[in-house]
Order: structure tokens, then C-alpha cells, then sequence
């Protein structure tokens, strides 16, 4: 598991103490701690670990699911809960946050790294099988298709907004961060405030526009049209 970084986040110092020594023994690369839902967000958006090892009650009255919640509007790590009771109502919000597993605590060595292991074979198969994106709305998390994107744009300096076939999502992040986490071989950039599928174009109405299949027409910056020429013909 030496490829594999985590965050841990737990806000009891034994159990923190002991999820660390666990994550070492297991050869993983530590990249930080918290015990708060803010410091945490901050440094996962920091360091971009592969996983999160997160406990379900977090100070200041916050939770581990919210947390993961929040971190997938930005990018998408495997995710393992740890929690002191497993009830079905805990099971049941996991499942709906896209949990990969949940663990009960105190941790033990050989159930973390059956946890990781099943989470990281589970996400290869879902990735071969289908191809999609968690996307934050006010309601919960959804789980969108990538080919039900059409485009994306900027919405000021701080928000992306994604267009899907039937429903739009204003997301906290760069549109060059969300270009990144999308598939380059479907997804093209081609004005510093937009992002397009590219089987949605329809058609170039002239050398600065794009006509996309659903009747939307997309400025074509300057920087960017050598490359949309380019992906348009071959």
C-alpha cells in the first residue's frame, strides 16, 4: 500500500494515535491529522490525499459524512468512516454519502487493511463499469453520469457550474480543477470560462463559436482554438 496517502481525522487523540500507527504499520504515507470538520477540509484540499480515514463525530458539532460530502464537490478519494456504534440509520447515511466502508472502533490492523484493500478493488471495477462524477446539490450528493455533462462555465472567481441534461450544479471549485478530475479524451477546453463535451458540439457557427446539440452556443477563446480544430478533425 506504499502508493496509497491518507488523512486521518478524529477528534479522540487514542484513537487517533492508534488509526496513525495501524496506517504506518500498513505502510501508508501519513500526510496529516485533524479533529475538526475546517481544519480538515482545508488540508485534504491541500494535499489531496488518496484516502481519508474519518471518524463519524467530529468537534463542533460537525460529522464525517459531511465532511466527505464537502471534499467530493472538489475531488474524489476513497473514503472509510470509523465510528464507536454501527446502527442501520448510520449505515444507511453511509451508504447514501458513498461510503467505500465503515469500521467500528477501537481499529484493528487486519480490518483496516481489508477495508482499504476491498475499497480500492471496489473503486477499480466501478470506474471499468461506469463512468461518473459526485456532485453536491442543496438536498444531498447525486451521482451523475460523465456523459450527461454538456459543459461547464465559470460563475465568478470561486464557482463552477456544471450544465447536465436535465440539471445544473453550482460547485465550490475552479473550472480548471473540475476540467482536471473530467476524462481529457471526452471533455475540451476551449475558453478560459468554459469547459465542453465534445460529442455535444453540433456545429462551428464561426471561427470564435460553438453550437452545442442542446441549441447553447459557446464563445471559443483564442488560446484555445488551435487545439479544438485539432480534436474536431481527427
Amino acid at each position: 500500500m506504499k502508493e496509497l496517502s491518507v488523512i486521518i481525522v478524529e477528534d479522540d487523540l487514542i484513537h487517533q494515535s492508534n488509526a496513525k500507527s495501524l496506517c504506518k504499520k500498513l505502510d501508508l504515507e501519513v500526510l496529516a491529522l485533524a479533529d475538526n470538520h475546517y481544519d480538515a477540509l482545508a488540508l485534504i484540499l491541500r494535499h489531496k490525499p488518496k484516502l481519508i480515514l474519518v471518524d463519524i463525530m467530529l468537534k463542533e458539532g460537525t460529522n464525517g459524512l459531511d465532511l466527505i460530502a464537502d471534499v467530493r464537490a472538489h475531488y474524489q478519494p476513497l473514503a472509510i468512516v470509523t465510528t464507536s456504534q454501527i446502527s442501520s440509520e448510520f449505515v444507511s447515511k453511509a451508504a447514501q454519502a458513498g461510503i467505500q466502508a465503515y469500521l467500528a472502533k477501537p481499529l484493528r490492523l487486519e480490518d483496516l487493511q481489508t477495508s482499504i484493500f476491498l475499497a480500492v478493488e471496489n473503486t477499480k471495477l466501478l470506474n471499468k463499469s461506469s463512468d461518473f462524477i459526485l456532485l453536491k446539490h442543496a438536498r444531498g450528493t447525486d451521482r451523475v453520469a460523465l456523459d450527461s455533462i454538456v459543459y461547464l462555465s465559470t460563475a465568478g472567481n470561486r464557482y463552477c457550474v456544471y450544465f447536465c441534461n436535465e440539471k445544473e450544479y453550482r460547485m465550490r471549485t475552479g473550472l480548471q480543477e473540475a476540467f482536471e478530475a473530467l476524462p481529457k479524451q471526452d471533455f475540451i477546453r476551449v475558453h478560459k470560462s468554459y469547459v465542453v463535451r465534445l460529442d455535444a458540439i453540433q456545429t462551428l457557427l464561426a471561427s470564435d463559436t460553438l453550437l452545442l446539440k442542446n441549441r447553447t452556443q459557446i464563445p471559443i477563446g483564442e488560446a484555445y482554438k488551435k487545439e479544438l480544430l485539432e480534436r474536431l478533425t481527427t
